[in-house]
């Protein structure tokens, strides 16, 4: 799931954009894009290792912040639903090129519809078989890129590896570089987002993090190596702008590259298998996530009870149907991916900084959990990583808030706004009309974190008389 999770269809287009930056250093700024991304994840390892719970990123803020504020999350989800309808447009897309359609509007429609019915029908029958799904598409994935790799070594004159490996580069050089390719190793703490139909969830998250960051890591290298070995494409004749722009923009074409070096057969595969299974990795994360902050939303009695239900497979079922539903419904009207990209990349980065102050307040709460965690930081490092990711979180939230158009912003306001004057009179009505407080309520700790601090503790005194 983790592997599949960060392979997406960033690979065709951070890569070579990086190299398009860095050149033959892209190997570095993968390097460094990796420690970028476990720094920043590893106070959030941390927490999930020692407290783990699906739907974490709502659970930690509701519980260690407050819950108005983890409600930002419940409205976060509902906007991340909509990445369900960009990974099924986005298949049914190369589905169509595949097939010389590339205009029929309601081929492309009918074929992500369809596919995001079937893995909302996968995903019904829980995480195991999700799972089970999610290796059977990973290992084709990974077939495909490892075709492109092993073509590429055994056939193109290669660049020294020297010149990958010495460090030649500028700082300012690097980090634009680092910025655009470290999207493309995001998602490795996926595991988290269903913590609760997982064996171990405890070791299986940090460990399935590291190993998926790590394997796909590589694996970038090696097709990053290959990539600038063969290129880059000729410059067409014409064209006016400057090399860098040219560079960046397409010179690095990893679909075209690999038709120098193998069969057409074989690059009709790696397209398939590379560019449109890696949505669908995305895909089969995308139903299980959303779907399960729906749920823990709903168990804490911000939407209807209704959502909180669950089938003999512990699935939410109701929060995942809707979930695809939502998506259906964008689908239906059109609305172009590129606009649904843009709305679903918002609210994390505007509003991430705010899921690391749980991170910094929970071992003062469950001291026992946090000290026997499979996965654990010392206290003061996990203070200065969480203070520093907030920071960075704040900043780039605000870089993307500032490219917005101000129709966006005020769009985002309003559905924010709109959004807690539903929770105001959700809270009221439920006061008042069932008795029942549903802030105090989300207040409540998790009863297996509760169980679990009282057993370390209970060990802990019997060591300690003993």
């Amino acid at each position: 799931m983790s592997i599949g999770a960060i392979i997406g269809a960033g690979v065709f287009t951070s890569i070579p954009r990086g190299i398009g930056i860095v050149g033959n250093q892209i190997g570095w700024a993968l390097v460094l894009a990796a420690l970028f991304v476990c720094v920043r994840t590893l106070p959030s390892l941390f927490m999930q290792s020692a407290l783990p719970a699906s739907g974490s990123s709502y659970m930690y803020v509701a519980k260690f912040f407050h819950p108005a504020v983890g409600y930002v999350q419940s409205l976060n989800s509902l906007i991340g639903t909509l990445n369900i309808a960009v990974m099924s447009m986005t298949f049914a897309t190369y589905f169509a090129q595949l097939l010389g359609q590339s205009n029929n509007d309601n081929l492309i429609v009918g074929v992500a519809i369809a596919c995001a019915v079937t893995f909302g029908v996968i995903d019904s029958f829980g995480a195991s078989v999700s799972g089970k799904v999610q290796t059977v598409i990973v290992i084709i994935l990974m077939l495909a890129l490892g075709v492109y790799v092993v073509g590429g070594i055994g056939k193109l004159p290669l660049v020294p590896v020297t010149d990958f490996i010495i460090p030649t580069f500028t700082f300012a050089t690097m980090w634009s570089a680092v910025a655009f390719v470290n999207y493309a190793l995001q998602g490795g703490a996926i595991v988290a987002s269903f913590a609760e139909e997982v064996d171990r969830p405890g070791f299986a998250i940090p460990f399935s993090f590291f190993v998926g960051t790590g394997v796909v890591a590589i694996f970038y290298i090696l097709i990053s190596y290959v990539t600038f070995s063969a290129g880059p494409l000729p410059i067409p004749e014409g064209y006016t702008g400057t090399e860098v722009q040219w560079l960046t923009m397409g010179a690095w074409n990893l679909g075209q590259l690999s038709a120098a070096f193998l069969p057409q057969a074989l690059v009709t595969f790696f397209l398939i298998a590379g560019a449109m299974f890696a949505t669908l990795t995305t895909l089969n994360g995308s139903t299980m996530i959303y779907s399960r902050l729906h749920y823990v939303s709903a168990r804490d009695g911000i939407w209807p009870k209704v959502f909180a239900k669950l089938n003999k497979h512990n699935v939410p079922w109701v929060s995942l149907w809707t979930s695809v539903g939502i998506a259906v419904v964008f689908m239906l009207f059109r609305i172009p991916t590129s606009e649904l990209l843009s709305i679903v990349s918002i609210p994390s980065q505007l509003l991430g900084f705010i899921f690391y102050v749980p991170i910094i307040r929970f071992p003062y709460i469950f001291p026992h959990s946090a000290r026997n965690a499979w996965f654990r930081l010392p206290q003061w490092l996990n203070v200065i990583l969480s203070v520093l990711s907030e920071v960075i979180a704040f900043i780039m939230g605000r870089s993307v808030f500032a490219t917005l158009t101000p129709e966006k912003a005020t769009g985002i306001v309003v559905f924010y706004a709109v959004g807690y004057a539903y929770y105001l009179i959700r809270w009221q009505y439920m006061k008042r009309k069932k008795g029942v407080d549903i802030i105090e309520t989300a207040k409540g700790y998790h009863p297996s974190w509760v169980a679990h601090e009282n057993e370390l503790k209970e060990k802990a005194l019997t060591g300690e008389a003993k």
